[in-house]
């Protein structure tokens, strides 16, 4: 059992994605645990995702139609072969039973002609229904549009009512409008109070972490882009390499300045090892600042 826990922690998951973009959009991605004995293909084709994880190779759960029609053959053999012994045994108790039976259908009387309890015969074996009398349909339709005239009448006839009613839906509308007034108050205070801010900045340096063990160790990316106006490329080329100058080594930029365009690959692999976030989600949680947020947030939803 402990060897089991400690091949689920310091084994990591690693995994592979390719995906490119011209004229139809391909992805490729892969999964793979403990040398390949759990693996989760996911691939993106034609407009049609298609799915197989696999246990030592074996396929446990797939979007492939074919190996759903082959589990579902299966069943359908074992089905036919149930029914085939349930059948033949309900004919040797039919066979024991026939005879005893004939001799009592030779014993009942015909029914007398004028006994009431005879049950007529069913024309093509479809119940005997009740005929609508002609112009129901109609009558009924009169009397819903005779009702909806009468309505709107009384309204006319009895303003007062009409008026209340437009009152009271006001009147809910300004409640619902000044509640959630309130609400975004309370998420304002709560977000922008100065004694929050300790746990919001261990909240994020946690994430970061996660982020960067998460992102991919290997990756390249090729990137050919355009637009309409060749004002807005370059506006986007720059912002690009001021946000993220780190990716200038590893992406390839090809503006397109004459037409609009969009094309691209994709190449990228990483891992995750599950006892480095287990150690950093234990880290944050022991964390007092981030335990009085977790307190500040429940009575914010108690408020709520």
């Amino acid at each position: 059992m402990l060897f089991a826990i400690l091949l689920i922690l310091l084994v990591p998951l690693r995994y592979k994605v390719n995906a490119e973009q011209k004229l139809e959009t391909k992805a490729k991605g892969r999964i793979s645990w403990l040398f390949g004995i759990i693996y989760v293909k996911i691939e993106y084709l034609n407009k049609k995702m298609t799915y197989v994880v696999r246990v030592f190779g074996y396929p446990i759960i797939s979007s492939n139609p074919k190996r759903k029609r082959r589990k579902r053959k299966k069943r359908v053999r074992n089905q036919k072969k149930q029914n085939k012994t349930v059948q033949t045994t309900n004919a040797e108790k039919a066979e024991e039973i026939s005879i005893p039976c004939k001799q009592a259908s030779d014993q009942k009387e015909e029914p007398r002609g004028n006994d009431l309890s005879v049950i007529e015969p069913k024309r093509d074996g479809i119940p005997s229904q009740e005929k609508k009398e002609p112009g129901t349909e109609t009558a009924n339709q009169e009397k819903e549009s005779s009702s909806n005239s009468k309505g709107f009448f009384k309204k006319l006839t009895n303003p007062g009512e009409w008026i209340r009613s437009i009152k009271q839906k006001i009147r809910d509308m300004l409640t619902m409008i000044k509640s959630m007034v309130k609400r975004a108050g309370l998420v304002k205070s709560f977000l922008m109070d100065k004694k929050n801010k300790p746990g919001f900045t261990t909240l994020f340096g946690a994430l970061r972490k996660v982020f960067n063990h998460i992102s991919p160790r290997k990756y390249k990316v090729s990137l050919y882009f355009g637009f309409d106006d060749p004002a807005m490329t370059g506006q986007v080329l720059g912002a690009i390499c001021a946000i993220y100058p780190q990716i200038l080594g590893k992406v390839d930029l090809k503006p397109e300045f004459e037409r609009k365009v969009l094309e691209g690959t994709l190449y990228a692999r990483g891992r995750v090892r599950i006892l480095t976030l287990l150690i950093w989600c234990i880290q944050l949680i022991l964390k007092k600042e981030f335990k009085y947020v977790i307190k500040e947030v429940k009575q914010l939803k108690e408020e709520l």
